[in-house]
């Protein structure tokens, strides 16, 4: 197979669809060559000294070869027949080794729908390359994934196409549906589990009844425990969060500011406005300018 990927324009109609493919691809990464190549859009390009932060769902898969990935909680070996399923806001790099190279697989999907499917698994796989059971049955299914992706993107590249998003989600499941379903161990702070699951979470349309009925407390007793351990309110919180998202999102993308207002959790793009005079002093375009 050839190395290929593409990155797929989104427009009002998919938005509204509530779930979409924004990129896929398949790279033969040779021993001592350069990692990242060269050709990626700025949303997506990194470097090992910066790292990224998606605003999408990941899954990325190395069939062969070894190197390393690395998030916040610390730094793992990827060996090969591995993949990570990667949620949106988490800082993350990775590279091959030098001395061996890899082939790895990717996709990345978008919509309010993986945000209901991380609002309700959020916690429950690790953030790290994952085994697979049927290894081979999986780089075969991924490889057919890109064959037809080239095929239709040549065909159709400003248009998405039901069948490849059928067959990305089946990939998604396929290694969902391998790791224990164990949810996350309790902390002893409800205060640091909310301030957890609000970092996960502050990119959906989240208020602070939908966090307290996740914590299993009522949105009183919340409140009242998070006001007496936090300088800011549940719902400043919240704000603060989605605030600092959309700033990285501005400085690091070329994303219009009211798709990043959406991607944050804001209803509109007024409420991106009132939360950037209020934690940064300044507007949203002056920003970007």
């Amino acid at each position: 197979m050839k190395s290929s990927f593409h990155y797929f324009s989104v427009g009002d109609e998919d938005l509204s669809g509530g779930l979409y493919l924004t990129s896929y691809g398949c790279n033969i990464v040779p021993p001592n060559q350069a990692y990242p190549g060269p050709g990626h859009p700025r949303d997506f390009d990194f470097t090992w000294a910066k790292g990224r932060v998606l605003t999408d769902t990941a899954l990325i898969y190395i069939s062969e070869g070894e190197g390393l990935f690395e998030q916040e909680s610390g730094a793992f070996r990827w060996k090969p027949r591995r993949a990570v399923l990667l949620p949106p806001g988490v800082w993350h790099r990775y590279r091959p080794q030098l001395e061996t190279g890899w082939t790895e697989f990717w996709l990345t999907l978008s919509g309010e729908w993986m945000g209901r499917f991380w609002q309700k698994h959020a916690g429950q796989w690790p953030v790290q390359p994952m085994g697979m059971r049927a290894p081979a049955r999986f780089t075969e299914a991924f490889s057919r994934f890109c064959r037809l992706a080239s095929r239709w993107i040549k065909q159709s590249p400003d248009r998405h196409s039901l069948s490849l998003l059928a067959l990305g989600l089946q990939l998604v499941g396929r290694l969902v549906d391998e790791q224990p379903n164990n949810p996350p161990p309790p902390a002893d702070d409800l205060t640091d589990r909310a301030r957890r699951f609000i970092l996960s979470n502050s990119h959906r349309q989240l208020d602070t009844k939908l966090i307290a009925s996740a914590l299993g407390v009522s949105r009183r007793t919340l409140e009242r425990r998070f006001a007496g351990k936090s300088e800011r309110s549940l719902r400043e919180e919240l704000e603060w969060h989605r605030a600092h998202r959309a700033m990285r999102l501005l400085l690091e993308t070329r994303r219009p500011i009211k798709e990043i207002a959406y991607l944050c959790g804001f209803s509109e793009q007024r409420g991106l406005i009132r939360a950037f005079k209020r934690w940064h002093s300044q507007l949203p375009s002056a920003v970007r300018r």
